[in-house]
């Protein structure tokens, strides 16, 4: 089978490093709009930064195999890595040279015009479209997808009272001191035992930040994350690669975990029509 060049967007490296080893043992070429790109990143104290300096580390460490800009082999999949440096590198009518994205798109757009059999790869559905249009293979990064629409396990409740007064009750338990609210970003280096850890909003998280943040819970706690995978606010995610879909998957049958598909709103009957028909 004819090896293929998979052009990487600097999304899908930003939403998973390990992406550099994930295309088999074909090559896979970094623009070196990404790599400025990356830069610009590394120094944010994020899960983005994060992500951005374990890609620096990955690609310095690659350095010693050769030259990134002639291509190295890929250790872990006998594939090769290639930076490349074109800076004047063809970038179709229509798109604006002064852009990064269109640049990228235009390093997959050269490769694919000299008969090299290319895919782009990009979280950016923008992105996709421009390439798609130029005739360019393209895809979403799907390693970490699930099948959203058989995650449905149901939780049927008999009508019981209604919830008490919420934010009240909640004010009482954090001035008790029984209940905190932090930022995920703190989290990273914690070990939280004997705890009940609620993750709200999981929707918005990629995979590996959730991994983060169940991997930091210790002996006899408990993690429960919500959210709804219809109302993601990541440009890069959807309802299918999204943290909460990816871990309810993943957790699928294990005797530790469960997962629960609330059929309608509590809100209000005005809300649950809202999110059915706009």
């Amino acid at each position: 089978m004819a090896k293929k060049s998979f052009v990487l967007d600097t999304n899908v490296l930003l939403h998973n490093p390990a992406a550099l080893t994930s295309f088999a043992d074909n090559e896979v070429v970094i623009p070196i709009d990404v790599i400025e790109e990356l830069d610009r990143f590394k120094a944010r104290d994020d899960t983005l930064g994060l992500n951005a300096r374990v890609v620096v580390r990955h690609l310095d460490a690659l350095r010693g195999q050769g030259s990134l800009s002639q291509g190295v082999p890929i250790p872990q999949t006998g594939g090769t890595l290639r930076v490349d440096l074109q800076v004047d590198g063809e970038v179709p009518a229509g798109l604006r040279p002064d852009r990064s994205d269109n640049r990228i798109i235009g390093v997959a757009y050269r490769l694919f015009r000299a008969g090299v059999h290319t895919v782009f790869v990009s979280k950016d559905m923008n992105a996709r479209i421009k390439s798609d249009a130029l005739g360019i293979r393209t895809m979403d990064f799907e390693k970490q997808k699930v099948d959203f629409d058989n995650l449905a396990f149901l939780l049927h409740q008999e009508a019981g009272p209604k919830r008490v007064s919420v934010d009240r009750r909640i004010n009482e338990l954090l001035s008790g001191q029984q209940l905190e609210l932090e930022a995920m970003t703190y989290i990273r280096g914690r070990s939280i035992p004997h705890q009940y850890i609620l993750v709200d909003e999981a929707q918005n998280l990629t995979p590996h930040e959730v991994k983060t943040i169940i991997s930091r819970a210790g002996e006899g706690s408990k993690v429960v994350l919500t959210g709804d995978a219809y109302q993601i606010d990541n440009p890069y995610l959807d309802s299918a690669s999204n943290g909460l879909a990816y871990s309810a998957e993943r957790f699928r049958g294990q005797p530790l975990a469960g997962h629960v598909t609330l059929e309608r709103s509590e809100r209000s009957t005005l809300a649950s029509l809202a999110a059915e028909l706009l």
